[in-house]
């Protein structure tokens, strides 16, 4: 089961002290995603919109990043643009969950910065399912690029409105993956 950290309540309490709550939550935690987005909201505002913001600019830069590591490592990360995807088996999604962090709900975002242990895979696409105030379910996608031996964000900037106690009810369903060449 997908252990659940809620770093701040939206909408609850002083906007200062959420920040404060946030930032006991998350400094020195996860990989260069966290670790950026941290940075870039100690010194502001700790809103919706600058949490998704922060994320989502962090997850390119990392992602950037890793992209450039796998270029410079012979590879061409470009040629992966529209590589064939299938979804993981449950023993490899395992695997994965085991050698990374717990994902995060901040706010109305989502993260999750998978270590890829799985030799030969490029993991391209991750899915939730979470309820929405009405109690439907929605299920919500995003892309990334992470090779064996990365890690990498997952980030999920618009969960919609998810209270603090519906954002226990995200669950990762689905990560897909390419086959290395």
């Amino acid at each position: 089961m997908v252990a659940l950290l809620a770093a701040a309540a939206a909408g609850l309490g002083p906007e200062a002290a959420e920040a404060q709550q946030f930032r006991r939550a998350v400094p020195g935690a996860g990989g260069c995603v966290l670790q950026c987005s941290n940075e870039r909201l100690a010194a502001g505002r700790l809103d919706d919109d600058s949490v998704r913001r922060s994320l989502n600019a962090c997850r390119d830069q990392c992602e950037g990043e890793i992209r450039t590591r796998f270029t410079t490592g012979g590879q061409d990360a470009a040629a992966y643009a529209n590589c064939p995807e299938t979804a993981l088996t449950e023993a490899e999604l395992g695997e994965l969950r085991a050698a990374s962090g717990p994902p995060l709900v901040m706010l109305s975002s989502f993260v999750w910065e998978v270590r890829n242990v799985l030799a030969g895979r490029i993991l391209r696409r991750m899915e939730v399912r979470h309820q929405v105030p009405t109690l439907n379910e929605v299920v919500s996608s995003t892309r990334s690029f992470v090779p064996p031996g990365e890690t990498g964000g997952f980030v999920i900037a618009e969960l919609g409105d998810v209270t603090p106690q519906l954002g226990q009810t995200v669950r990762i369903v689905r990560v897909t993956a390419c086959a290395l060449k």
